[in-house]
Parts: C-alpha cells; sequence; structure tokens
C-alpha cells in the first residue's frame, strides 16, 4: 500500500500538469480555425459544430481534443528531406463517439498542388531534373528554406502535398473547399482533391454471409459424430 506522502507527491505531480493546461488551450490551431471559420460561407450546420468543437477544446472536453489531435501538419514535418504528406491520425478521428455537439466525426484527406511552371516537353521532365522556379529576386546563392525546396521542385510535376484533418461530419465537402481556400488563398497552392470519410458499421453483404454459410456448413460436415 502507498503511504500518504506518497499518493500526496502523485497529486501534485499531476497537479502540475493540470495547471499546465493553458498550453493545450493555446493551440494555435483553434485561433487559426476560428478565424477561418468565421470569414467563409459554410453552412450554418458546419458552423456550429466547429464552433462546439473549438469551446470544447478550451474547456478540455476529451472528444474535441481528439479531433484537433488528429489532424496532421502543415507544412508535414520533414519536409525540407522530402516529406510531403502527414497523413495525421486516422483510427483517432474516426474512434469519436458521436455526440450532440458534432454529430459524427469524418476524416478528410486534402491535396494541394504546388504552383509549377508549364515544362515545354513535359514527357521529358523526370524526377532528377533540376527546374528554374524560383524568381529572380530570390538570391540563390543564400540559405532561403525555398532555395532547397527547389532543388527537388520537380517532383512537384507528379507529386502533390497532401495532409489530414478531422473534422464534425455536418461540414460537407463543399464547407471544407471553402474553408481550404481561404486557408490557403495567399499562399499559391491550388486545393487538388479533398476526399472525406466516417465510421460506418461492419455490415456483411450477401456474399459473406454465404461464403461463411458455406464454411460453416463445411466445418460442420467434417465433425464425426460417435
Amino acid at each position: 500500500m502507498l503511504s500518504d506522502d506518497h499518493n500526496n507527491d502523485e497529486y501534485k505531480g499531476w497537479q502540475s500538469v493540470i495547471d499546465a493546461s493553458d498550453i493545450l488551450k493555446n493551440d494555435p490551431k483553434v485561433r487559426f480555425i476560428s478565424r477561418i471559420v468565421s470569414s467563409v460561407n459554410v453552412s450554418a450546420e458546419c458552423r456550429e459544430s466547429v464552433r462546439n468543437t473549438l469551446q470544447s477544446f478550451e474547456g478540455l472536453e476529451d472528444w474535441a481534443f481528439q479531433m484537433l489531435n488528429s489532424w496532421g501538419d502543415f507544412p508535414p514535418k520533414g519536409v525540407m528531406e522530402g516529406t510531403i504528406t502527414d497523413f495525421g491520425d486516422y483510427d483517432q478521428c474516426l474512434s469519436i463517439e458521436p455526440n450532440l455537439s458534432i454529430g459524427r466525426s469524418q476524416y478528410c484527406l486534402v491535396d494541394l498542388e504546388v504552383p509549377m511552371p508549364k515544362p515545354l516537353v513535359s514527357e521529358n521532365i523526370n524526377y532528377f531534373d533540376i527546374i528554374d522556379v524560383l524568381p529572380k529576386s530570390v538570391n540563390k546563392s543564400s540559405n532561403n528554406i525555398f532555395v532547397k525546396l527547389s532543388r527537388d521542385a520537380s517532383y512537384f510535376y507528379f507529386f502533390f502535398l497532401r495532409t489530414g484533418i478531422c473534422t464534425p461530419d455536418k461540414c460537407t465537402k463543399h464547407d471544407i473547399k471553402l474553408m481550404v481556400h481561404k486557408s490557403f488563398l495567399n499562399t499559391g497552392l491550388k486545393l487538388r482533391n479533398i476526399s472525406c470519410e466516417v465510421k460506418t458499421p461492419n455490415k456483411l453483404n450477401w456474399v459473406q454471409i454465404l461464403a461463411i454459410n458455406s464454411f460453416g456448413s463445411l466445418f460442420y460436415s467434417s465433425i464425426p459424430f460417435y
């Protein structure tokens, strides 16, 4: 059995964690999403559910933290070494229990194109070609991050940036499209595609039911009865 002093020490440790909760509340993602959803013409259902999520996050409700914590980073961590995708957490997003504040959660993949000059002969462009994509105003002898990224810019003729987000399913693809456009309005990035998924119950179709029955019958018939 733990002593009272030991229990008290553990309590103090957890109290320090709780006292530091303002670090969570001050997540810049919350302010960013709040600003975006207030400035675009999304549906009333979407706006309300997003605001409910943000308010619940500030109240440290677990499902709201789970939703925002499921987002991928943008730009992805490791982008300077060629990482162009951050899926976030698909399973964590879709494991959120439905509630009155948001309905259900949905996991969406957002694909963004990097603006690239059109190659003269696209068939001659490959992954290893170095394409001059930077304006002359950028000093190419500097350590500017865009100088380094431009060395591998040809990849963006073939690939795109992808990030995963978790939202209430009351936000339609059109709502999300509006918010994405607003988020990247001044970056030059172009929205390529949005695909969303919600958790659905695992229901067997008639083929699966027939297969299970067939295997069950074979198994039953193979059992010797004495």
